[in-house]
């Protein structure tokens, strides 16, 4: 199902604890592993959580297109002070 929809799964294991099982599979979008598992399960799993993982080097590469826009962005006003009323104990 991971290759029919673009990924590949790269392991499964059956664990101990607050989770059944864990796979974990790469594909061109973080789309592809949901939407097969979601697929798979046909509604006998009733609480999947997904984790997406991005290699380091293309962590690097987000950050340094973020740069420049961060550097632009400017936080909304906060509500100068006197204006607000006390706080109510």
């Amino acid at each position: 199902m991971f290759a029919a929809s673009g990924g590949k799964l790269l392991g499964y294991y059956l664990t101990f604890g607050d989770f059944d099982f864990l796979l974990i599979s790469e594909g061109p979008s973080e789309g592809v592993a949901t939407s097969t598992i979601a697929a798979a399960a046909s509604g006998e799993v009733t609480d999947l959580k997904t984790q997406l993982a991005i290699p380091a080097s293309a962590m690097v590469e987000a950050f340094n297109r973020a740069g420049p826009i961060a550097a632009g962005f400017r936080a909304p006003q906060a509500e100068s002070q006197g204006t607000r009323a006390p706080a109510q104990h």
